[in-house]
């Protein structure tokens, strides 16, 4: 627990995480929406709830992904990756799908 807080506070401090807005992940129907806050690992994206606790891996791959940023009202991430060609931008529904 002690290292999520301390990835929370290093995003805070650099200014590179995204909260959900108003709590809004998209949760699957029937459940509580759950704030979570967006953050680049090693070239991909993670979500962590705010108060601690497990982190979910959003990406993975050879791309670098950076500067994730929450859709409104959705559970979906924009982000650039970096690929051969230069960057681009991509959206990720976070409750589960592949980046287009």
């Amino acid at each position: 627990m002690r290292r999520s807080r301390s990835i929370v506070a290093l995003a805070v401090a650099a200014g590179m995480l995204a909260l959900a807005p108003g709590g809004s992940a998209a949760p699957p129907s029937g459940t509580t929406p759950e704030a979570r806050i967006a953050y680049v690992r090693d070239g991909d994206l993670w979500t962590v709830p705010p108060t601690g606790g497990d982190d979910v891996q959003i990406t993975s791959g050879p791309s670098k992904d950076t500067d994730p940023a929450w859709e409104p009202g959705s559970g979906r991430l924009a982000f650039t990756r970096k690929t051969s060609t230069g960057p681009q931008i991509w959206i990720v529904d976070t409750t589960g799908g592949s980046p287009s």
